[in-house]
């Protein structure tokens, strides 16, 4: 692995532990910055497993037992104890790929493989990248990768935030709704629900869900949307989108999403976390494939606990 770098503020040592800032992380030092160089530096099982497990104790080890602070046991393979109660862990306890029976080395490479791609992966093509028989199993890993993507920034939306509201694939197809920040020349983060009901109750819990209070809200003049201002919103009617930036025009991510999903739109199950993906992509646009990777790794290895249970039910 990469020696520590000192003079770079973000890096600090824990014990045997180098600290991982899992938002700024460093290029070629906490992840690789092509293919060549993820097949270089995560060749072996080892190399692997030391990334999850910095991953996942980013200011060092910490007992999940007795939370001893001591550096811990190593086996080798995968398995360490803590040196006070010698309780036994796997580094991949929690992850997302933890009992897959499928090696760390594979999962790296497949999981760099769908962020390198600039289409909606099938689950055919992740069980391959997986090199799995059950295509079924790939459909379920491939769910909870997506849904890991929603995980990505639950910071509000902030300032002038538009809302808009459309129809995939024809005036039948599923509607969704999307928030976008207008924060820059550029367009800023959105947000995207697919909506069972398409009614004002739903929009303003989406809104509620995804913007920050005292924001200013600016909707078509749709009824029952006034209520967003006992929220704590401030909202203004827009009839046009003349004059909004093209990136940051919902017309502009409504052409993005049906490029994104295709024809045939993905099963009505799938549905949402092919949204979250887009999503994800388009708040890292302006990112390269490796920070998007080393994201999604911190995600698998340390999603909030309180989603374990949601997050392996994807697809079962």
């Amino acid at each position: 692995m990469s020696a520590i770098t000192t003079d770079n503020p973000l890096h600090a040592e824990s014990g045997s532990f180098r600290i991982v800032d899992t938002l700024r992380p460093s290029p070629g030092v906490d992840y690789p910055q092509d293919a060549l160089e993820l097949l270089d530096r995560f060749g072996g099982e080892s190399d692997c497993a030391a990334l999850v497990e910095r991953l996942r104790f980013p200011r060092g080890f910490v007992c999940p037992s007795c939370e001893c602070r001591r550096t811990p046991w190593r086996s080798g393979t995968g398995l360490i104890a803590c040196p006070e109660c010698r309780a036994p862990t796997a580094v991949t306890e929690r992850a997302l790929f933890h009992g897959s029976r499928i090696m760390l080395t594979t999962w790296f490479r497949a999981i760099w493989r769908w962020l390198e791609s600039d289409r909606l992966v099938t689950a055919e093509e992740l069980r391959a990248w997986l090199d799995i028989r059950d295509e079924r199993r790939a459909a379920i890993y491939l769910g909870q990768l997506r849904a890991l993507l929603a995980l990505d920034d639950d910071r509000p939306l902030r300032g002038e935030v538009v809302i808009a509201k459309a129809t995939l694939a024809g005036p039948e197809g599923p509607s969704v709704v999307v928030a976008i920040e207008q924060k820059q020349a550029a367009g800023g983060r959105i947000r995207m629900q697919r909506l069972r009901r398409g009614n004002a109750g739903e929009i303003l819990r989406f809104a509620a869900a995804v913007v920050a209070p005292g924001s200013l809200v600016v909707t078509p003049p749709w009824k029952g949307l006034s209520a967003l201002r006992s929220m704590g919103f401030h909202h203004k009617h827009r009839t046009s989108s003349l004059g909004l930036p093209s990136a940051g025009d919902p017309q502009a991510i409504w052409a993005e999403a049906r490029v994104w999903l295709g024809e045939p739109l993905p099963p009505e199950a799938e549905l949402q976390g092919a949204i979250d993906e887009l999503v994800f992509r388009h708040n890292r646009r302006d990112t390269e494939v490796g920070l998007r990777w080393h994201r999604v790794m911190a995600l698998a290895v340390s999603y909030p606990r309180r989603l374990s249970a949601a997050l392996r039910n994807v697809g079962t």
